[in-house]
């Protein structure tokens, strides 16, 4: 549902169902990626680097985890 709305360009509700998706697994490393993206997209640099952080160290190993570090990488350069 986060996904979807955050390709529907919805932000707050993308945003909103991605909070609650972690409440419920916060060993969800997608959730956590997205809301990383999301929260790039409207320009929140540390609480990005936050939920990217999270992403990385849950999926370290996975395709999850590479992206996340490819976008820490991105907002530190």
């Amino acid at each position: 549902m986060g996904v979807e709305r955050l390709l529907e360009g919805d932000l707050e509700r993308s945003e909103e169902a991605l909070l609650k998706a972690v409440r419920i697994d916060d060993t969800h490393a997608q959730a956590y990626l997205q809301l990383g993206v999301l929260y790039r997209m409207r320009g929140e640099v540390e609480p990005a680097l936050q939920v990217l952080e999270r992403a990385r160290r849950l999926d370290d190993a996975g395709e999850v985890g590479r992206k996340a570090g490819d976008i820490i990488r991105a907002l530190k350069s």
